[in-house]
């Protein structure tokens, strides 16, 4: 079985050896859209380092040192850290090296390139790891190539992945990942666009940054936004996650805020990271300073069913800690204080 699918070779049979994004980006391709030239790194040769080198038996060790339901944050994080200190300590075997040395030499050589995660499930309707796992941009040389392929593998196993895991109540051992080694685009501006909303039904987003789209992703750069009303054309105003709650906010900072979070609370930050996942759960909303409605805490919200509002400026200097507040997520309101609302 091959361990390096270049797009057109990826069938619907595929889906899972390749990856959410991985089968997304060949589904684009096959449908006419133009994509740079890519490969994906199958679950199999994951599957063929991990069983080669051992790493699967002392894995499964520390992940069931106790119950893993049973385990605490520190406790996740410690095994973390572990795990992909495994992963960094032990090179890819030279038997599946040399299958995958070829199939990206003959792409690639010294070309840049991404390499990028593509879990099963990730970038999925139901489950995103928005910014849970790693990718990596501007990579040179088959060396690095590998390396990276392999620090990808390893972010399958951060402490904030196993907690996402744990929240959706999927099985952490089943774990697996793909890889897409693709073409670098240096492109002047760079966006997502939604054909329906994630957020409404009857609307079309768009948001778009310059350069790279990292940045909107993490929420360094405020995107230009157009909300459509997919019926008439029209320009709207846009939340990120709907719904309404009231409650007592928690103004977080920095990490060490993170472990004064209170379930019931409402987060307000400056933007969700991916290393502050494990406290959304816990929220009953949030509300961030930068962003739009494609930052990674308003998709993990929105997965979460809890509503969310970003770009709300000054926020963490105009809200403290201990004020109630309110935060409505179908209309992009936050009013510090209690007030009626309506979803009408």
């Amino acid at each position: 079985m091959k361990l390096a699918l270049p797009f057109h070779e990826v069938t619907q049979s595929d889906r899972s050896r390749v990856g959410g994004k991985g089968f997304a980006l060949a589904a684009m391709q096959k449908s006419g859209m133009q994509i740079p030239e890519a490969i994906c790194i199958s679950t199999e040769a994951y599957h063929e380092y991990v069983t080669s080198t051992g790493l699967r038996d002392q894995m499964h060790m520390e992940l069931y040192r106790k119950p893993f339901d049973e385990m605490r944050w520190e406790e996740i994080w410690d095994t973390a850290l572990r795990i992909r200190n495994m992963f960094s300590k032990t090179p890819i075997p030279s038997g599946l090296q040399e299958k995958l040395r070829g199939p990206l030499a003959r792409r690639f050589s010294e070309r840049p390139v991404s390499v990028r995660s593509s879990a099963p499930g990730e970038d999925s309707s139901k489950t995103s790891f928005a910014g849970l796992h790693e990718s990596f941009v501007n990579i040179r040389g088959l060396g690095s190539i590998l390396e990276n392929i392999k620090l990808v593998w390893a972010s399958l196993w951060s402490d904030r992945a196993l907690l996402y895991r744990q929240e959706l109540g999927l099985d952490v051992e089943k774990s697996t990942m793909a890889v897409v080694v693709q073409e670098m685009v240096f492109g002047e501006r760079s966006g997502v666009v939604f054909g329906m909303s994630p957020v409404h039904e009857k609307q079309s987003a768009v948001e778009a940054v310059y350069g790279l789209n990292q940045g909107l992703v993490d929420g360094t750069v405020e995107p230009d936004r157009w909300i459509l009303n997919r019926d008439s054309g029209k320009i709207l105003g846009q939340p990120a996650g709907p719904g309404i709650a009231v409650g007592k906010a928690r103004v977080v900072l920095d990490s060490s805020d993170l472990f004064s979070f209170q379930k019931g609370e409402i987060l307000v930050c400056d933007a969700v990271d991916p290393g502050m996942t494990f406290v959304v759960p816990l929220a009953a909303a949030i509300v961030e300073r930068r962003g739009g409605m494609l930052i990674h805490g308003a998709i993990i919200a929105r997965e979460y069913g809890i509503p969310c509002v970003t770009g709300v400026p000054d926020a963490v200097n105009q809200i403290k800690t201990g004020d109630f507040i309110t935060v409505d997520g179908h209309l992009g309101i936050v009013i510090i204080g209690e007030a009626t609302l309506t979803t009408s």
